[in-house]
């Protein structure tokens, strides 16, 4: 449970960096873009944020899993740590496109974007219960497949766009850089903020401790929604 804690905890300051402030800044400019007529900038913006998240947390895998292999006292594996960027590059990845989709007003493929990945998430995680032991690593495999089905099927959404051409400019990114900055920190502090405990706790006290600290902040979500 501890090693599991600290897995999604991982996972969403990863997606905080590399996924929600970026994808508020894709739907930003991509909306001034469509406004202006211009679709190929729109186009380029959501290829080159999702490129960012894809590079960000492929360094993140090389760096994670080398560490994880180093420290092998701490219990966490270097698969599960690869299989932990690889769940958060797609769900940074869902994040960008979505947005570039939103900006499009194309809510019916938003929803049927979100039921479908949510359905091969479930479906993946069936398969591994089916099919062998419940680990960490398994389970990480199970949200890797389902983030990257997800992202997949967002590319495939946004194929019409692509097809009309896409402008990738240094401006352009620069632009994006410039509106997902304070996003990123907004949203990245208040992950960090949120998820930073399972990550102390298993460098100091141990997994044991960092699984009891997880399953005991959840009921404090639950009342912060119904709040």
């Amino acid at each position: 449970m501890g090693l599991y804690a600290f897995a999604i905890s991982a996972q969403w300051i990863l997606v905080g960096l590399f996924g929600t402030g970026p994808g508020v800044a894709v739907v930003r400019l991509s909306v001034e873009q469509f406004a202006s007529g211009n679709g190929q900038k729109a186009a380029g913006i959501a290829i080159m944020a999702a490129g960012t998240a894809i590079v960000g947390t492929l360094a993140v895998a090389i760096v994670g899993g080398t560490a994880a292999e180093i420290s092998s006292g701490s219990g966490f594996s270097a698969t599960a740590a690869v299989l932990v960027a690889i769940w958060a590059g797609g769900r940074s990845v869902l994040e960008c496109l979505r947005s570039s989709l939103l900006s499009q007003e194309l809510y019916g493929r938003v929803a049927v974007l979100t039921v479908a990945g949510a359905i091969v998430g479930l479906c993946a995680l069936g398969l591994i219960l089916a099919t062998g032991d419940l680990t960490v690593e398994r389970i990480l495999l199970a949200h890797a497949i389902g983030q990257t089905a997800s992202g997949l099927l967002a590319t495939a959404f946004l194929i019409p766009l692509w097809r009309m051409g896409a402008e990738l400019s240094a401006t352009s990114y620069r632009q994006l850089v410039a509106y997902a900055k304070w996003p990123t920190l907004s949203e990245g502090t208040k992950l960090l903020h949120s998820h930073i405990g399972p990550v102390i706790l298993l460098a100091v006290a141990g997994a044991e401790q960092a699984g009891l600290y997880g399953l005991g902040r959840y009921p404090a979500y639950v009342f912060g929604v119904v709040g």
